[in-house]
C-alpha cells in the first residue's frame, strides 16, 4: 500500500534560499529512489521561508530506505534541520 508524507518546513530568517537549494538537491536524489512514486516541493507565494513537501512512496520500507540514505543524512539531518524554525511531518495512506 502506498504511503504519502506531507512535510512542512519553515526556514529560519535569512536561510530561505539555502533551504530551497537543499530541497532541490533532495528532489533529484529522492526521485531516483526505487520506492519513490512522487516527490513534489511547494513554496508559499506569501512567505519565501514556508515550504511544503508532498512525497509518495510505495510502502513504509521505501520511506525507511529514504530516511536512511546518506544524502538524507547529509542534506536534511545535517544541513536543513539546523536551519529550520519548524518541521512537521504527517503520514497518510489511501482511502479505500
Amino acid at each position: 500500500m502506498s504511503v504519502a508524507l506531507i512535510v512542512k518546513w519553515i526556514a529560519d530568517d535569512g536561510r530561505h534560499d539555502e533551504i530551497a537549494e537543499i530541497l532541490r538537491l533532495m528532489r533529484t536524489h529522492t526521485r531516483d529512489e526505487p520506492g519513490c512514486i512522487s516527490y513534489e516541493i511547494f513554496r508559499s507565494p506569501d512567505d519565501p521561508g514556508d515550504f511544503m513537501l508532498v512525497e509518495v512512496y510505495e510502502d513504509e520500507d521505501a520511506i525507511r530506505a529514504h530516511t536512511e540514505a546518506d544524502y538524507f543524512r547529509k542534506h536534511v539531518l545535517e544541513r536543513a534541520i539546523p536551519a529550520l524554525k519548524t518541521r512537521q511531518r504527517s503520514t497518510y495512506v489511501p482511502l479505500d
